[in-house]
């Protein structure tokens, strides 16, 4: 499932191909992608406005339109966005595809109906809604807040993380390269980390995810030392050279270093 690193490169994508063009008509090709709306409610409400910015949320990406609304992207496991012009290739699998002006199309394709699209006013109101945490680069989001959301939470460590409703953006892949960053094995249990494990997760979960949506949302875009790049069985941990576990932590696959990883 895209993950926070995935969305800011959606967000880029956005930005780079149709941003400040305007929508002159809405294509739903299956109507069980939305969420909130209706196909005829979207068309409306989209007809003649302009994609004006940019917003990311966790794994939620907001785009502003030029009357103070916005449009919402959730990816789900196999979301994507594809732009092209008039003379173009269009994309298979389209879920909805707007018509922009100057030739220009963008369309959200999705090989499995696990995503949604909506419409909102209020974003905050929206996030709200859905009981969702800070997100996890979040300015506001300081160290000392962070150890205020872990405070009396039960469960393991990769659980935490992964958890949308305090933390918001963090998914199975990234959720494993944090703890190995760490040193902490994604079954650990929350009460039992010190306050500077605690200190030096927040730490490392803010620096990974920068980097992540610095360099690019693909796997193949990070460093080669990123535990990222050896997520199977039998795979050799790029710190240490001991053979990567894997284990069921919260019902996900996570994969770990028993040498590394405490």
């Amino acid at each position: 499932m895209p993950e926070l690193p995935d969305v800011a490169g959606f967000a880029r994508y956005v930005e780079s191909t149709v941003l400040h063009r305007t929508v002159s008509r809405t294509h739903v090709a299956d109507e069980r992608i939305l969420a909130g709306v209706t196909r005829r409610q979207l068309a409306a409400r989209l007809k003649r406005r302009e994609l004006q910015a940019t917003h990311r949320h966790g794994k939620d990406l907001f785009i502003a339109l030029d009357d103070g609304a916005y449009l919402v992207l959730h990816f789900g496991m196999t979301g994507q966005l594809a732009a092209w012009r008039a003379d173009g290739r269009e994309p298979g699998d389209i879920k909805v595809a707007w018509d922009l002006q100057d030739g220009w199309h963008l369309a959200y394709t999705c090989q499995r109906l696990l995503g949604e699209i909506g419409y909102t006013r209020d974003p905050a109101r929206l996030v709200s809604s859905r009981s969702l945490g800070p997100d996890a680069l979040d300015p506001d989001l300081s160290g000392d807040r962070f150890l205020e959301l872990l405070d009396h939470r039960r469960g393991t460590a990769k659980g935490l993380l992964m958890n949308q409703s305090l933390i918001a953006g963090v998914g199975n892949v990234y959720s494993d390269e944090i703890l190995f960053q760490a040193g902490i094995r994604p079954g650990r249990k929350v009460d039992r980390l010190s306050e500077p494990d605690r200190r030096e997760l927040y730490r490392v979960m803010r620096r990974v995810l920068d980097s992540a949506c610095e360099r690019g949302n693909a796997v193949a875009d990070q460093p080669g030392s990123w535990l990222i790049h050896h997520r199977d069985e039998g795979e050799r941990c790029p710190r240490c050279g001991g053979p990567v576990q894997r284990e069921t932590v919260v019902g996900r696959t996570s994969y770990w270093c028993r040498s590394c990883q405490r």
